[in-house]
């Protein structure tokens, strides 16, 4: 089970943790907030932190290991049983949208057809 929460105020997000991984995709970098992923990229960190502080302004990194990124890793290491909180930006359709994608249950694949 995945939440989405949607980003209300992006000044009020400070403090994150930073962390670039190996994964079985390649590797990546991942920021969480408090307890959300908050970003995800296979851009390299220095883009990545770039990016970031375009996005969140008040944005300060700490390069560490957060409950968040090791149940991201989880996650892609296949244990369906990690909760990922993210906190998305995007319209109310978006994240209906992006709601119903993770109704689609773990190894699944979906379609438009019923």
């Amino acid at each position: 089970m995945h939440n989405l929460i949607h980003c209300e105020d992006k000044k009020s997000i400070t403090n994150a943790s930073i962390s670039e991984i190996d994964s079985f995709y390649g590797r990546m970098t991942i920021i969480s907030f408090q307890n959300y992923i908050l970003f995800s990229s296979f851009e390299d960190l220095s883009y990545s932190n770039h990016y970031i502080k375009l996005i969140y302004p008040n944005i300060v990194l700490t390069e560490q290991l957060s409950n968040p990124i090791l149940s991201a890793i989880d996650c892609m290491n296949g244990n369906s049983n990690s909760v990922l909180n993210l906190l998305v930006i995007g319209s109310t359709f978006q994240i209906s949208v992006w709601n119903e994608l993770l109704k689609i249950p773990y190894t699944k694949t979906s379609t438009y057809k019923r």
